[in-house]
């Protein structure tokens, strides 16, 4: 209707012209209207302007195009401002302090589910060529760990901090739980190296305990000491469990 208005109010409009009598001309220049005698004076009326269809839709054309910049401009504005608005929230730009952090909370616990779940199987088909292989391994070499599932591995340190007399180091112990009948192979990761050994279990699945020492070198006054018990075989091959024992030595 805004279109249709301004251009209505554009369009030529023709003027109506009413013409009265003209006087009989006298003799004397005078004229006569049949009562009494009156002065003519005759004036040019200005001449119409032309009418040119091509020029008249030019002009539409011009005015039109204008016009429907400037509405144009002003719908796709509100329509980009909206859109751009409302992906601003979802961006969390302008939220309360609670909003933003119930926003957060959402998009952690979808993306950790996501990738957790995509994480999952990745390692599993990961994981089941490498027990593939080390099945096949353990196997030909008569390893008897098939059957030994390791469910806790706890370790320990005896001393594991205060005022120590260092020349008797540090004991670790690993605790083991697992599912038997079987023998596993483990390994101990230590500041000197690795030292390896094997442990058993029976039917009833019970647990076994296994020691590494550490000594502290003489003329120490303090020690930091870390220890790893790993698994080298059967099902759980690669589970482990540390412990780190802080002692100062006595003077």
């Amino acid at each position: 209707m805004k279109r249709c208005t301004r251009l209505a109010a554009t369009l030529p409009v023709a003027v109506g012209l009413a013409l009265a009598p003209v006087p009989a001309a006298l003799a004397d220049g005078s004229a006569h209207d049949g009562a009494k005698a009156v002065s003519a004076i005759v004036r040019a009326a200005p001449a119409p302007p032309p009418c040119d269809p091509f020029q008249i839709q030019k002009d539409a054309f011009a005015l039109g195009h204008k016009e429907g910049l400037a509405d144009g401009r002003a719908d796709g504005f509100a329509d980009a401002y909206r859109q751009s608005y409302d992906d601003a929230f979802k961006k969390n730009q302008g939220l309360t302090a609670d909003q933003c952090q119930d926003f957060a909370l959402k998009a952690f616990q979808d993306g950790y589910g996501r990738g957790y779940e995509t994480g999952f199987k990745e390692g599993q088909a990961k994981g089941a060529k490498e027990g593939q292989k080390e099945g096949k391994e353990d196997r030909r070499e008569g390893n008897d760990s098939r059957n030994v599932l390791v469910e806790l591995i706890a370790v320990k340190a005896q001393p594991a901090s205060g005022e120590i007399d260092c020349s008797f180091g540090v004991t670790f112990s690993a605790t083991v739980a697992a599912s038997g009948p079987g023998t596993i192979r483990f390994h101990w990761d230590r500041p000197t190296g690795k030292l390896p050994g094997t442990l058993t279990f029976g039917e009833d699945g019970a647990t076994r305990v296994a020691i590494s020492h550490s000594v502290i070198p003489a003329g120490a006054t303090k020690a930091t000491i870390t220890q790893k018990f790993v698994v080298d075989s059967g099902p759980s091959k690669g589970k482990s469990g540390q412990f780190t024992a802080g002692v100062t030595c006595k003077k």
